[in-house]
């Protein structure tokens, strides 16, 4: 997966500050960074064990407003912690840990009778 993040080193600035508002807003552009939402799943599950049910995973703007909700209402979050995990979770990425799958081409009519003809 390619990430079409702010560059690392202004990111670990960000992570030092300890505010909340910075963390949202890497959170964000995160979550809307990725292609399909299955992968949006597993990446809070792994990262911040936060799991919602299916109906939230349908559209990413309900996703980040349910994961900003989950960390605006703890105050007892350290952000820098969450920094950390975030951090490691983009380590794992660039190490290629987890396998990045190229979305599905949608078939249009031209495969469907492409696919007939070589039935016939």
């Amino acid at each position: 997966m390619e990430f079409n993040l702010m560059p690392l080193n202004e990111f670990n600035k960000l992570a030092k500050k300890d505010q909340p508002t910075y963390f949202y807003g890497a959170i964000s552009q995160t979550i809307f960074s990725f292609n399909g939402n299955k992968e949006i799943t597993l990446f809070l599950k792994t990262t911040f064990n936060i799991e919602f049910k299916d109906y939230v995973f349908r559209a990413k703007p309900l996703i980040v407003s349910r994961t900003i909700k989950i960390f605006f209402n703890d105050s007892s979050i350290n952000f820098k912690e969450q920094y950390k995990k975030l951090l490691n979770y983009y380590a794992n990425q660039k190490d290629g840990s987890t396998t990045n799958k190229t979305p599905n081409k949608k078939s249009n009519a031209n495969d469907y009778l492409e696919k007939w003809l070589r039935g016939i």
